[in-house]
């Protein structure tokens, strides 16, 4: 499957970390249309990972089920382009970037009980930007960024690494 696929049991798919959040309780599904028709609960979680694509108005879809109280977690690869289908001014990403990030802040909506992470320093934001920023590299740039939206919460991933197969087994990326 593609990068970063919840199909994908390659190193770079996340079969391995959906299958993890399905043991621990949590319900999975994958979608199987597209986002345009697409049936967005928002009392539940989407992940989208390093889209290839995302237009306008499935950008605006998606924000809608965020302010009506669902969770975005939006995994950054390099084409962030597709951000500015969410986002009128979204955070800038930059690569290379730091391997180990550790948790600032114990009340994060997408990483509770996390202490650390280990990427394979793809990337990270350059700055917070009216974001929490609660996983951060020790010289201060976030990994991790979360802010409310409406009554949901948008969770922007600058690297996906963590939750990727290969990289699943360390640190407190599991």
């Amino acid at each position: 499957g593609p990068r970063s696929s919840s199909y994908a049991t390659d190193g770079t798919g996340v079969a391995a970390w959906a299958e993890l959040l399905g043991r621990d309780g949590h319900a999975m599904s994958q979608l199987r249309t597209g986002l345009r028709s697409a049936d967005l609960d928002p009392r539940e979680t989407l992940v989208l990972l390093e889209p290839d694509a995302l237009l306008s108005d499935e950008g605006r879809r998606v924000i809608a089920f965020v302010r009506e109280g669902g969770r975005l977690v939006y995994g950054s690869g390099a084409n962030t382009a597709t951000m500015l289908a969410l986002l009128r001014t979204p955070p800038y990403r930059s690569a290379p970037a730091a391997t180990r990030y550790l948790a600032v802040s114990a009340d994060a909506a997408v990483a509770r009980d996390v202490g650390s992470v280990q990427t394979a320093g793809e990337g990270a934001w350059t700055g917070a930007g009216g974001f929490a920023a609660p996983l951060r590299a020790p010289g201060g740039r976030p990994l991790l960024l979360e802010r409310a939206l409406g009554r949901g919460t948008l969770a922007l991933l600058a690297d996906v690494s963590p939750l990727q197969n290969r990289l699943l087994d360390r640190a407190g990326n599991a």
